[in-house]
């Protein structure tokens, strides 16, 4: 089960980087601070592990990155659901239907 969970993670980072949203998976930060740039994707990168621990059976998931947050929607045990999170990383808001 353990081997699961780490090629499930590389599948949903390698979904996040080819997928349709590019505003989450690729970074434009052209003339943008160096440290600033690696800030960001450490929390990136920091969420997604949280989310796939928290929501491993999530399906139908898509992150946006909004107006300084970050926003995941997604489908869990069939319960549509949406979290938005601070630009650091903090937990923000969530809205389950």
């Amino acid at each position: 089960m353990k081997k699961i969970i780490p090629a499930g993670l590389y599948l949903l980072l390698a979904l996040l980087v080819s997928g349709p949203t590019p505003s989450f998976a690729e970074a434009n930060f052209s003339g943008s601070d160096p440290s600033i740039v690696k800030i960001r994707v450490v929390v990136r990168e920091q969420l997604l592990q949280e989310f796939h621990e928290n929501f491993p059976d999530a399906e139908k998931v898509n992150w946006e990155e909004l107006d300084n947050r970050y926003v995941v929607s997604f489908v869990d045990h069939g319960i549509a659901s949406r979290i938005t999170y601070k630009n650091n990383g903090d937990f923000s808001s969530s809205l389950r239907n």
